[in-house]
């Protein structure tokens, strides 16, 4: 791989190793290793990963391969755990990032917390195989996701424990954040109405739903778990604002859910397709993927009061089987941004008859497509409009922003890897970070009961969690 043009000098010297070089880790994670943003002293992988790894990194970066046999453990053998103390002990380690395919996250997570070592970890925080299908793997996903949040909890004045959520650091959000905390904090009215619509064109040819690793569905899960989890955050986040009404406290949530699973797009698009579209004739369609998680999902979340009054609703479309610009059955050697995947996101948000706040993202143009990167269609559309009652608010009727009034890089980083930056920055150079893990207490929670109402529409309680561990 070329080092890429360093961009920035402020580079932090902590540190760092890198756990799992997926297609995701490499365009993010070692990119920024490669533009002298920080080091990575070590990484962790598989054995069965030493060539591609070796091509990849230089000498300067220490290397320990993993048995393959341990890659679905739930916790760490005792062989692992000794090799892993060496290493870290090799290479003075104080940071360490898991990037892993996410089944694999909680056994590293809550090894390097309960040896206080701060830790960065990728979305979804932890998961579950067959989540999508099984009662217990629900109720064992929650059960994990305590017992990570208890272990912080007996370490949290020695580590940082950040999650890669780079929308925690976007500056539009965190604009728009404070403007609805502004009006709360005046009118008493909160987020009365919230929907979400994400796409991301992510078009797996038939047989490669049985072999990938990187955002795989074989394992039982799929969208909410890739990423759907972003945009579960981002309605926690936003909603968070609410606990600040008076009177008018969240206590209990309703869900009602749908999914299409592999088995489902299978039916939507079939051989025949493939045949009409290619020219080619996959066997996979004889192979049974009724165990196989989402592509997509919806869902409707009514938040009460505790006498059973909706406070705020909240819809969810998050779509894979969307438009992709893909238009070949080969897989390229980047698949994370090289494969035909464009974005097209809509969020729309109602405080009442006070104001409406939009967010559009509408990506259509390849990477070498153009160069009008802010333009409709750029890697880098994203547009607000807010619309006000301007004769109780103040300020204009409506208001049109784009991503570059809020955010100062210059157009070396896409403006998601710019937040992504800030996210790794944040937690290499400060006790506590803006994503710390306690402040995702109420995705990681949500996101049981959403696969848990796609079989059962659900009531359960549910408060919006203060901001602590």
């Amino acid at each position: 791989m070329k080092k890429s043009k360093i961009c920035m000098t402020n580079i932090v010297t902590k540190n760092v190793i890198l756990v799992g070089l997926g297609p995701y880790a490499i365009d993010t994670y070692l990119k920024f290793h490669q533009n002298n943003e920080f080091k990575i002293c070590g990484i962790i992988d598989l054995k069965s990963k030493e060539k591609e790894i070796k091509y990849l990194i230089n000498d300067d970066i220490k290397l320990l391969l993993v048995d393959d046999n341990e890659k679905d453990n739930e916790v760490l053998s005792a062989s692992l755990v000794s090799q892993l103390e060496a290493f870290i002990k090799k290479c003075g380690v104080s940071h360490a990032i898991i990037a892993t395919e996410p089944k694999a996250h909680y056994a590293y997570a809550k090894y390097f917390i309960e040896n206080d070592i701060n830790v960065l970890i990728e979305k979804p925080v932890i998961v579950t195989k067959n989540i999508l299908h099984s009662d217990s793997s629900r109720k064992d996903y929650l059960n994990k996701c305590q017992e990570l949040l208890n272990a912080y909890k007996k370490h949290c004045n020695n580590i940082n424990v950040t999650i890669m959520s780079q929308r925690r650091y976007n500056n539009a959000y965190i604009f728009l954040k404070k403007y609805i905390k502004d009006i709360i904090e005046k009118y008493n009215i909160g987020i009365t109405s919230m929907h979400i619509s994400s796409s991301d064109g992510t078009w797996n040819m038939p047989n490669e739903f049985f072999t990938r690793e990187n955002h795989p569905y074989k394992y039982g899960y799929g969208k909410l778990m890739h990423s759907g989890y972003h945009y579960v955050d981002l309605a926690m986040n936003l909603l968070q604002e609410n606990k600040n009404l008076i009177n008018k406290k969240i206590s209990s949530l309703s869900i009602k859910s749908s999914c299409i699973t592999v088995s489902d797009y299978f039916k939507m698009i079939d051989n025949d397709n493939y045949k009409k579209m290619f020219n080619e004739d996959y066997d996979s369609f004889k192979k049974n993927v009724n165990e196989f998680g989402e592509l997509d999902f919806h869902s409707i979340l009514d938040f009460k009061d505790n006498n059973g009054h909706t406070l705020t609703t909240i819809s969810l479309d998050l779509i894979q089987n969307s438009i992709s610009r893909r238009s070949w059955t080969f897989l390229p050697q980047d698949t994370y941004r090289n494969n035909g995947r464009i974005k097209q996101n809509f969020i729309d948000i109602c405080m009442g008859p006070l104001i409406n706040i939009k967010i559009i993202v509408e990506q259509a143009f390849l990477n070498n497509e153009t160069n009008d990167s802010y333009n409709l269609g750029g890697k880098n559309n994203f547009e607000i409009i807010i619309s006000r009652n301007q004769k109780l608010l103040g300020g204009k009727v409506l208001e049109k922003y784009g991503i570059q009034d809020f955010e100062t890089s210059n157009n070396y980083y896409e403006f998601n890897d710019y937040c992504r930056l800030k996210c790794i920055k944040d937690f290499l150079n400060n006790p506590k970070s803006k994503s710390d893990l306690s402040l995702h207490q109420n995705t990681m929670k949500l996101l049981a009961y959403l696969y848990e109402s796609i079989s059962n529409n659900i009531e359960v309680p549910f408060q919006l969690m203060e901001d602590n561990v």
